[in-house]
C-alpha cells in the first residue's frame, strides 16, 4: 500500500513519486495539484489526470509558502486493523514536515516543459 504517482508523456516516465500508506503528507501532492478527487487514503485510486505546466507552477509556489505541519491522515480501517494487532495507533500527523520528495517531482515536471518548450500536460497517474 502507498502511493505512487507518476508523471507521463505517453510511454516516457518524467517523475515519480512514493508516499507511504501511513504517511500524513501523503496527500499533500494532491491538495497542491488540486487533485483531491485521485486521493484514495491508503493510495491513489489509480485515476490518472492531465496536468497542465501552469499547475506544476501553481503547485511548487504552494509548497514553498504552505505550512504542511497541521496536516493529518484520516484513519483507515487499517489503522484499526494495526491497532487491534499491536495495541497501538498509528499517528495520524508527523513533525515531519520535509516536502522535497514532492518538490523534487514537481521539478522534474517543471523541467521537462521547460526543456521541451511543449505546451499541453503531461500524463500523472495516482496508484
Amino acid at each position: 500500500m502507498g502511493h505512487d504517482i507518476t508523471a507521463k508523456v505517453g510511454n516516457t516516465e518524467i517523475a515519480y513519486l512514493r508516499r507511504g500508506a501511513f504517511n500524513p503528507l501523503n496527500k499533500v501532492i494532491y491538495l497542491s495539484l488540486g487533485t483531491l478527487e485521485a486521493y484514495g487514503g491508503v493510495s491513489g485510486i489509480g485515476m490518472t489526470i492531465n496536468i497542465t505546466q501552469d499547475q506544476i507552477d501553481a503547485a511548487i509556489e504552494i509548497l514553498t509558502r504552505s505550512d504542511v505541519s497541521s496536516i493529518e491522515r484520516e484513519r483507515t480501517v487499517f489503522d484499526g486493523f494495526i491497532a487491534g494487532l499491536t495495541g497501538d495507533w498509528l499517528p495520524t500527523t508527523t513533525d515531519d514536515v520535509d516536502v522535497s520528495p514532492e518538490l523534487e517531482f514537481l521539478e522534474a515536471c517543471r523541467e521537462f516543459f521547460d526543456a521541451t518548450g511543449l505546451g499541453g500536460s503531461l500524463e500523472v497517474h495516482f496508484g
